[in-house]
């Protein structure tokens, strides 16, 4: 999740196994990790804290019970 605001990327994170690449302008790709977002560990991603303190997601709307991000089970509605 993230988005641009005055050509900046904020709000944007990463788990912390994933890598990116990025098609460069003569057709090469490169790993484009320093610009995918802030690192997010395993961890946080089965956590509920996560999601609501640094998303913002409302419990009230949010079931963060059962999380398990490496299989699949996030945040549902």
């Amino acid at each position: 999740m993230g988005y641009v605001s005055g050509g900046t990327v904020t709000n944007c994170y990463r788990y912390e196994g994933q890598i990116f690449y990025r098609q460069q302008s003569n057709g090469t790709f490169d790993t484009a990790n320093e610009h995918a977002g802030d690192l997010v560990s395993l961890s946080d991603l089965n956590g509920a804290d996560f999601y609501a303190t640094a998303l913002g997601w409302s419990s009230d709307i949010w079931d963060f019970g059962d999380l398990d991000f490496e299989n699949g089970k996030m945040p549902t509605q």
